[in-house]
């Protein structure tokens, strides 16, 4: 999956217009939301930008940052685009998240969404995201843990990137 910080996908599309966005992906969007980042345990000696304290322990890491914008593009094979913490298509390493936590699936016009057993759980605009597919509507804030993300179509991320300019 390509993806671009929120501030540079700005910049990329600002002359181009709509048009331009659609060349980057013609299907829709995830903005990884910022927010407080758990880094895994296992990861916590590789983690960038944060600095060291005493006995390998880890500063308190920002609580908000810039959002990082995913295409959301469907599989060649036709197989769901898969969200979690190791080994998937969008890999968002915070230790809050299963190894492979939600499932996404596109049938020709829609996308769909569903939680495929994960320990912690989701919620979708605040109800309960299960193992039945969601269809995803533009707007629709997803938290995988706590991990949140919002899907966009490509009119509507024209639109936040738009307002961002402005």
């Amino acid at each position: 999956m390509r993806s671009w910080l929120i501030s540079a996908l700005t910049l990329k599309v600002q002359a181009g217009g709509v048009e331009a966005l659609k060349r980057l992906c013609p299907f829709d969007w995830l903005v990884w939301e910022p927010g407080q980042w758990r880094p895994a345990r296992a990861n916590l000696e590789t983690v960038m930008g944060l600095p060291k304290m005493g006995s390998g322990a880890v500063a308190e890491e920002p609580s908000s940052g810039e959002s990082l914008v995913i295409a959301l593009e469907p599989k060649r094979d036709k197989k769901d685009v898969t969200l979690g913490r190791a080994s998937c298509d969008v890999v968002i390493d915070d230790r809050t998240l299963s190894s492979h936590h939600l499932s996404f699936s596109f049938d020709d016009h829609h996308w769909w969404v569903f939680d495929v057993g994960s320990r912690n759980g989701s919620l979708i605009d605040g109800r309960k995201l299960g193992k039945e597919p969601v269809r995803l509507h533009a707007g629709a804030r997803i938290q995988a843990a706590q991990v949140v993300v919002t899907y966009y179509t490509v009119d509507t991320m024209f639109a936040r990137l738009k307002a961002r300019r402005a």
